[in-house]
């Protein structure tokens, strides 16, 4: 006989579970012992555990079930020997992932998904194998954000500054800063920075004497020290000192008006140390000579002169050329020659004379022979003259003084008392 494990079997009364041989002794019909022997075979009745994974979307077959969740399903089979055989199924289902990301990168950076990377900005699909072995869906948004580049340029004065971020500049130069934009990205900003100076300056200046220096809207004509802040071609304040100078104007001195006869020659001088000078004559020396080519009569000679500040100052005199038909007549002052003749010693009595005067004794060629400067300190004077050396002839002398010029004739005798 056979039974399925967990069967039983009944024999003479008696139950039996286990294979075996089982032996039995009975006295038959006819009083003889009859033996009779059970050889037992128990099959046995399987119970088999399986364990199942599976993605999702797939599905296992277990006789004629069909299983596509999670859970544990028992099933009942007869086996070979016709015993119950118990199947359970524990199943796993695994889920299939559809996933997707959106991912933000700078331009420049890059990222990684299965295996590839990208750089540029799009959507991206990629089927991956999950940690349970299923295929998943990855689809991958990807920004690429800028790293911008922004180029300033500056101009500032000497002594200010600019800021960039943290960073405090004052000099000249190309400076590099980064930033973090609002992606995350660096943002660079590049300087380039001109410092521009601040001048000082200081200027020396001259002018002559009733002119004006236009200095910052103002005019002036004293000497001193002044400042003034100018905007350079830059816009910086700028400040310029000036010291100016004021030169007086030459004095120019050719002395008092005078006469000379058409024989003389008369010098004028201008002064020395001047950069030029102009005279009325055409001349452009210090001193010239005056003579009778300026012509007889009364001639104006101006002159003007500069000097190294270039500044101008004038002077002029009168000379009077007299020839031998033009003779001073005036009577102021009175004259009064004795002896006249005389062999050498003459004295002059003069009336109506103040101040300086000059006394000339001209010969009748016209070339002065005797010259000689007085001061009158009353209005009556006597002088005595020495003429002995002279040659006998006839002579004019003249008084000169400021209120005008007389004359009279004068003999000298040899041995004349």
């Amino acid at each position: 006989e056979s039974i399925c494990e967990g069967d039983s079997i009944e024999f003479n009364g008696s139950f039996y579970k286990t294979a075996g041989s089982y032996g039995f002794t009975y006295t038959g019909q006819y009083g003889c012992d009859s033996i009779v022997t059970l050889d037992l075979a128990v099959n046995p009745s399987q119970n088999i555990l399986v364990e199942e994974t599976i993605c999702q979307g797939d599905s296992i077959v277990i006789g004629a079930s069909v299983y596509k969740t999670t859970g544990v399903y028992e099933n009942m089979f007869v086996n070979r020997f016709g015993c119950d055989s118990l199947v359970t199924l524990n199943l796993t289902v695994n889920p299939v992932y559809d996933t997707a990301l959106t991912v933000s990168i700078c331009e420049g950076d890059s990222t990684l998904m299965g295996g590839s990377v990208y750089k540029e900005p799009g959507v991206y699909s990629a089927h991956l194998s999950s940690r349970f072995g299923c295929d998943s869906l990855v689809t991958l948004y990807l920004s690429v954000y800028p790293k911008p580049v922004t180029t300033l340029s500056e101009s500032i004065c000497e002594g200010d500054s600019i800021v960039v971020g943290d960073s405090v500049y004052k000099q000249s130069g190309i400076f590099s800063n980064t930033f973090t934009s609002q992606f995350g990205c660096d943002s660079i900003v590049i300087l380039g920075l001109t410092v521009n100076p601040v001048y000082d300056t200081t200027l020396f200046a001259v002018i002559c004497q009733g002119e004006s220096y236009y200095f910052g809207g103002q005019a002036y004509s004293s000497s001193g020290t002044y400042t003034h802040n100018f905007p350079s071609r830059f816009g910086c304040d700028s400040l310029v000192t000036v010291n100016l100078t004021v030169a007086p104007l030459p004095h120019v001195s050719l002395g008092n008006d005078t006469f000379i006869f058409s024989s003389e020659k008369l010098l004028l001088d201008a002064g020395s140390g001047y950069e030029a000078y102009n005279w009325s004559t055409g001349e452009a020396t210090q001193i010239i000579e005056i003579n009778k080519k300026l012509g007889v009569g009364k001639n104006e000679v101006d002159v003007t002169v500069t000097d190294q500040n270039n500044c101008s100052g004038s002077g002029r005199i009168v000379v009077t050329i007299y020839d031998g038909s033009t003779l001073p007549n005036d009577k102021s002052p009175m004259i009064k020659l004795f002896p006249n003749p005389t062999s050498g010693m003459v004295n002059i009595l003069l009336e109506q004379v103040y101040g300086k005067y000059e006394v000339r004794v001209v010969s009748d060629n016209g070339s002065t022979v005797f010259s000689k400067k007085y001061i009158a300190s009353s209005g009556k004077v006597m002088n005595t003259l020495n003429l002995s050396s002279l040659s006998p002839g006839l002579y004019m002398v003249m008084v000169i003084s400021g209120s005008g010029v007389n004359t009279d004739k004068l003999v000298i005798q040899k041995g004349y008392k």
